[in-house]
């Protein structure tokens, strides 16, 4: 069950992917992130993955950095959106990779997604401010009539929503 929860987070990683390479202001900071989103879904959904998840999560807070670092104010808020997306995906990656707890065993007999402690609050309390900010944004795209930046967003925010539904089952 839980690797078609987490296929099913590869199509909106997809999508967005698609959306920002045809967005008229495809840059860099906006391709790669976007990019490294589709590689590390599709990683954690195919096994126990080429890349650890740490070093995953550390490259999406890297990138949510450099994502925003010199863009100016105002201009357009998916560069903030993409940041958010990638610390929230980090977060996420980290607690679908923690152990069940100090009662896990090493074989592994626990539930892989079993975090315990305070991370899944955490990351939950995240992925739900970023659905708020995911809603907002597709209404001022949805104002604007930009189809493109209301799909974007929208998948991004359903990958964040797949993605913690993973840890759930």
């Amino acid at each position: 069950m839980v690797e078609i929860v987490h296929i099913g987070a590869v199509l909106p990683a997809t999508v967005g992917i698609c959306c920002t390479i045809g967005a008229r202001e495809r840059r860099t900071r906006s391709v790669v992130p976007a990019l490294v989103m589709l590689l590390a879904t599709l990683d954690l959904a195919v096994g126990p993955g080429l890349i650890l998840p740490l070093l995953w999560a550390a490259i999406m807070v890297g990138l949510a950095v450099w994502t925003v670092v010199g863009v100016r104010a105002g201009r357009s808020h998916m560069p903030l959106h993409r940041s958010l997306g990638l610390l929230v995906m980090a977060g996420l990656t980290l607690a679908m990779a923690a152990p069940a707890g100090p009662a896990a065993s090493v074989a592994g007999s626990a539930h892989a997604h079993a975090a315990s402690g305070v991370l899944i609050p955490l990351v939950a309390a995240g992925v739900a401010g970023y659905l708020v900010y995911t809603a907002w944004l597709a209404l001022v795209a949805m104002r604007r009539r930009s189809l493109l930046a209301r799909v974007d967003a929208a998948s991004m925010g359903l990958m964040a929503v797949v993605m913690g539904a993973a840890l759930l089952v």
